[in-house]
């Protein structure tokens, strides 16, 4: 069986047209639907043509002649071209929450570092402090009220 050669041209050339629209279809029950292949037996349908889709709006030239970008959105709004300004907005958001959650944790720790000293220097029995040298220097009985001293301002200005 010989086939002619418009047949072969319209067989390939059918499916290169069906990538570029979509099938509007209206269903037995009323009910119509976009689908991007052809229609069920049952139902009538339509091909419709989709636009193409710019990126760059050749209208919104600016002074220098450079196009404007468009910007697409997605669910709830949110630009999806590029990095947006709403991710840079979340990723400085979450910098500064992570931030903030490392100084809380720092002053916790000098708060507990501060009381603890507190605490050595208001036990009844001998105190020292080493030095740069790795030396021990024992706190005196008669320095030890002002040493308590500087210890509560410490801990009062570590823990507020």
């Amino acid at each position: 069986m010989k086939i002619p050669v418009q047949c072969l041209i319209v067989l390939i050339c059918v499916p290169l047209v069906a990538l570029a629209d979509a099938y509007k279809c209206k269903q037995p029950n009323g009910s119509m639907s976009f689908q991007d292949t052809p229609c069920a037996k049952d139902a009538v349908g339509s091909t419709v043509a989709l636009p193409k889709i710019e990126t760059v709006d050749q209208s919104a030239k600016t002074a220098e002649g450079n196009p404007k970008k468009q910007k697409s959105y997605g669910l709830g709004g949110t630009p999806q071209s590029g990095e947006s300004d709403y991710q840079k907005e979340r990723a400085a958001k979450a910098a500064k929450e992570q931030k903030e959650e490392v100084d809380a944790k720092n002053k916790m720790a000098k708060c507990q570092r501060a009381r603890q000293q507190l605490d050595v220097l208001n036990v009844a029995r001998p105190v020292y402090k080493v030095d740069s040298n790795g030396n021990r220097n024992y706190v005196s009985d008669d320095n030890r009220a002002a040493e308590i001293a500087a210890e509560q301002q410490k801990a009062a200005e570590a823990c507020n």
